[in-house]
């Protein structure tokens, strides 16, 4: 059994990563019980769909959930379409903090597919700048802006990028990311980004960027991407890892493949130890609906339900029977809180009748 509280993922794709990452989420948490770590996060391409399934089956477990999301970012202007040079987006790991982070997360994974989205559900630097309160960055992957300036800008082009990137985020909140799964370009980046993490003072940490669960499941993870990008394993020329090893390393395995970089081993629970975020499953959070001129939603409510029900049964204020059942069906919806979701509901129906929507 390896020592408790030494390492904890905080880079990995549930199914939630659509057609690329290959994990449940049972698979994980049971994964991060079996390997006795104490936190586990799920950052998902694009997407925060699992959050509120993986942060109960963490909690369940004894495990400290770690909401995140790792962000499509476009190069430019989100709202941009052309077609240019290069990929339409970069990838960068966003952790929610606390409850504030969270919220940002949401609202920044809404804007992505909104505002963003081309090919991906994108962010640009502008709303992250402007939602990032709460957040925690991290450089993600190769297919990052940081590591791919790593791979082949100049140092003062890597520093601007490093430095506009940790500028986004509050003092202490920015991380860059170490990986090593056996592909000659993440050496090239270890050459290169710890000495800028000495020269600016930025917090290294150390991921394995997980799609699958076991070394053996790599297959599988293959036919997934395969299924996503029309090809087949027969093609040569096909969209691939290059390695079998984005699997869910114990932190044995990830202290032999990363150990001369103690710090980024450590800072993962640093980051982990961050977190403190409380999701209350106590009472419903729905929107609130609101009209020029209406105060007092369930007087509202009420009247419109009267009056479409004179609609229906011309009998109605005439029929004690119709009255009862009616009252009977609003106080369900009073009581059980759905007042203003019936109201929202309503009223995207009505503006759509009216301008003959089906």
């Amino acid at each position: 059994m390896p020592a408790a509280g030494t390492f904890v993922h905080l880079h990995v794709h549930s199914h939630f990563s659509l057609l690329d990452g290959a994990n449940t989420i049972p698979g994980l948490v049971g994964a991060a019980v079996e390997n006795r770590m104490k936190a586990l996060a799920l950052t998902d391409h694009g997407n925060v769909f699992g959050a509120v399934q993986f942060y109960r089956a963490c909690a369940a477990a004894g495990v400290k959930p770690i909401l995140g999301m790792e962000a499509y970012v476009a190069p430019g202007s989100r709202f941009d379409r052309k077609k240019a040079a290069g990929s339409p987006y970069y990838h960068f790991i966003l952790l929610a903090r606390n409850a504030e982070g969270y919220r940002n997360l949401i609202r920044l994974s809404t804007l992505a597919y909104l505002e963003g989205f081309y090919y991906k559900p994108r962010i640009d630097r502008e709303i992250l700048a402007q939602h990032s309160r709460g957040l925690i960055g991290m450089s993600a992957c190769l297919s990052s802006e940081i590591n791919r300036a790593a791979l082949g800008a100049s140092d003062d082009d890597l520093r601007g990028a490093i430095e506009q990137h940790r500028d986004m985020f509050e003092p202490g909140c920015f991380f860059l990311e170490l990986q090593r799964n056996g592909i000659p370009e993440q050496e090239r980046v270890l050459e290169r980004i710890p000495s800028m993490s000495r020269a600016l003072g930025i917090p290294l940490v150390a991921s394995n960027d997980i799609h699958y669960l076991a070394r053996e499941d790599h297959r599988a993870q293959e036919i997934h991407l395969c299924i996503n990008t029309g090809t087949t394993l027969e093609d040569g020329d096909r969209m691939q890892f290059g390695s079998d090893q984005f699997y869910f390393r114990s932190g044995a395995e990830m202290e032999r493949v990363l150990g001369d970089f103690p710090e980024a081993l450590s800072n993962t629970l640093q980051v982990a130890d961050m977190i403190d975020l409380e999701l209350d499953f106590s009472e419903m959070h729905l929107p609130k609906f609101e009209a020029d001129g209406v105060t007092d939603l369930t007087a509202y409510f009420r009247s419109l339900c009267e009056e479409g029900c004179r609609q229906r049964y011309p009998s109605f204020d005439h029929s004690p029977e119709i009255r009862k059942r009616l009252e009977y069906e609003m106080k369900v919806i009073e009581t059980t809180g759905y007042v203003s979701y019936f109201l929202i509901v309503w009223d995207f129906i009505r503006y759509a009748r009216e301008h003959g929507i089906p």
